[in-house]
């Protein structure tokens, strides 16, 4: 017997089914139990933090200095009140005032910060685990459309299992886990609407569409996806099926609409649908670059090609066996992703979500794909091995990403500047910091509203920054630029990270030198020693304060003073030609070592330090290099 894929009837027909849609749920979930790593999420854990303190909305920007009190149309302020609750719940991060009374340097002091980021580990695993039950859902659903449509157990569990792998770039601690969500109930809702030929889910889909208005703007998608759902139902009889909703053309028409019009039901308004329109402008300019906006090419994403082909493969067996009447109702919205999918990264999630949706018609008309039915020896053997082989399945994917050290908890330290932070809790080096547009959403969590940061991941807010600091990391500006937007800001050190492009520069003439080319980390270019002192570095990141400053305490006592880690081929070459400079760098990696969080880039650059050959010659001069 075949189910009518509603959960309920799933648990209540056939429990063996329920256990592997549960045992796909659950490895659905692991893929998403990872250490907390998205830049923007942290930003979005401040802002629910300062509207819990003071009891409002955001309106404008509290925590940057370069766009302080800027209009900001905060879309995501529901999902950032409940992923800070989420912190709370399990004994979150408590406030600043036990660091703040202690002494800066003081070993009270670094006490205070250990049991903050102890705190911080237990609210990030909690939000992870809360994160991943979320994406569960869409593919659980997706689960039980493919056996209501007549799909066998273990070819659903496949397709459901396959989906989330593909969608697993998107299974971030972010607001978008909320639209896959929505994406895929509202699928969900609309496959069992038709089903059960009642209006019930219908009704559902507006409100569903006006609470994720407060979660995130890429809800505008759904009734899109609700429009193209309801003209292909309008199209089935013009493809050999009837129309199969339980509304007619007005009612549909008018569902439509109030989809449409639910997407306004937050405090953005209307407005809500400007927001990726101005994003991709900025994201997609010559003065900017972000991944997640770029096409989805076969080399970026395979597997989308790989479902697209699969899709295509679906719709010619059906043709070919003459099982026609194609379903326009599930095909016309998974078009309408693909389209979008490909024209960027960041849908590609949205695709996948709604893929076991889209294929779930064509797949349960395929004998070699559909359950059996009646009481056939093929369907008596089938009963018994397949909740087993889909189980199995499950399980195995979940024994691959135990092994391959893919599940973890807590924060992400090799993308999260967490070392680096400590130490600037612990010490208060004064003034403003430059930071990477990476880190900034961390350091807001970390230290705003109190301590003003340079710029961070909401991009609609810094469009001129960015256009001006395009220039500058391209070589299209000189570097007098970048000294004057260190004096504009009063830029008193910098927080980067590692970046593997380098930058063309010119050397001064020294002597009887001539000018010459090179190639350098970018941090040597816009902080030469002769002006700034690293002070701080690990892994991840590299802390630099600007000489002359008020400082100067700090930077006596820390700099170092001939490592650069991120210009590693550079120093290794001067090493070689400079005895002297070869003796520093030696002390300078050797102290790292001696000092916690323990350093790979530190014990890497020794070892290649040791094996290098000895000369006696002059080094290169270190003057801050003019870019070419």
């Amino acid at each position: 017997m075949r189910s009518s894929g509603s959960l309920p009837s799933l648990i209540r027909l056939d429990p063996s089914n329920a256990l592997a849609g549960a045992a796909v749920g659950i490895a659905v979930a692991l893929l998403a139990v990872r250490p907390l790593q998205g830049f923007d999420t942290w930003w979005h854990l401040a802002s629910g933090r300062e509207m819990a303190r003071t009891g409002r909305l955001l309106s404008s920007e509290p925590f940057t200095f370069t766009a302080a009190g800027k209009p900001w149309m905060n879309h995501e302020w529901l999902w950032q009140l409940g992923s800070f609750a989420a912190f709370r719940l399990v004994d979150g991060p408590p406030g600043d005032e036990e660091i703040d009374a202690a002494r800066v340097s003081s070993p009270e002091r670094a006490v205070a910060i250990d049991n903050r980021d102890r705190s911080e580990e237990k609210g990030a695993s909690a939000l992870v685990l809360l994160n991943a039950a979320l994406l569960s859902v869409p593919f659980v659903l997706g689960y039980a459309t493919l056996r209501g449509a007549g799909a066998g157990m273990f070819v659903a569990s496949s397709v459901a299992l396959f989906c989330a792998w593909g969608a697993r770039g998107r299974f971030l601690a972010r607001p978008e886990a909320v639209t896959l969500l929505l994406a895929g109930a509202t699928l969900f809702l609309l496959d069992r609407a038709r089903r059960s030929g009642r209006r019930g889910p219908l009704v559902i889909l507006p409100a569903l569409i006006a609470l994720g208005a407060n979660f995130h703007p890429g809800v505008i998608v759904l009734p899109v996806l609700v429009s193209l759902y309801l003209i292909g139902d309008r199209m089935g009889s013009a493809l050999g099926r009837p129309a199969r909703l339980p509304v007619a053309s007005a009612g549909a028409a008018c569902l439509a609409l109030a989809a449409l019009a639910a997407t306004a039901a937050s405090p953005s308004g209307v407005r809500i649908w400007s927001t990726p329109f101005t994003l991709s402008g900025i994201v997609k300019g010559e003065h900017y670059y972000n991944p997640e906006w770029l096409p989805a090419l076969p080399s970026v994403a395979p597997s989308l090609y790989v479902a697209i082909a699969f899709v295509l493969a679906l719709l010619l067996a059906c043709r070919v066996s003459g099982r026609r009447g194609i379903d326009a109702a599930s095909l016309l919205p998974q078009a309408g992703l693909a389209v979008l999918a490909v024209s960027g990264v960041r849908h590609v999630g949205l695709f996948f979500v709604a893929l076991p949706f889209g294929c779930a018609h064509m797949i349960g008309r395929l004998p070699v794909l559909a359950a059996p039915s009646g009481e056939s020896r093929a369907s008596r053997s089938r009963r018994w091995w397949e909740p087993g082989a889909a189980a199995g399945l499950a399980g195995a994917t979940a024994a691959f990403l135990f092994l391959a050290g893919e599940i973890g908890l807590g924060v992400d330290r090799s993308t999260t500047p967490v070392d680096a932070c400590r130490f600037i809790a612990l010490h208060e080096p004064r003034g403003r910091l430059y930071n990477d547009v990476r880190f900034g959403g961390y350091l807001i969590w970390r230290f705003g509203p109190r301590r003003a940061v340079f710029i961070d991941g909401r991009n609609e807010l810094f469009a001129p920054l960015l256009q001006e600091l395009s220039g500058i990391y391209s070589g299209e500006s000189s570097y007098n630029a970048w000294l004057d937007l260190v004096r504009r800001f009063a830029i008193e050190g910098a927080l980067v990270r590692y970046s593997p492009d380098k930058m063309g520069v010119v050397y001064p003439a020294a002597g009887d030198l001539p000018p010459r080319r090179g190639y350098r980390a970018f941090s040597a270019y816009l902080f030469p020693q002769s002006g700034w002192a690293l002070v701080y570095w690990d892994d991840t990141a590299m802390l630099f304060l600007r000489r002359g400053s008020e400082n100067r305490a700090l930077i006596d006592r820390f700099a170092y003073r001939s490592v650069n880690p991120e210009d590693a081929e550079y120093v290794l070459q001067k090493a070689v030609e400079d005895p002297r400079f070869r003796e520093s760098l030696q002390q300078d990696l050797t102290r790292r070592l001696s000092e916690p969080p323990s350093c790979e880039r530190a014990r890497i650059l020794l070892g290649q330090l040791r094996q290098l050959p000895q000369q006696s010659a002059s080094g290169a001069p270190d003057r801050p290099p003019s870019g070419s």
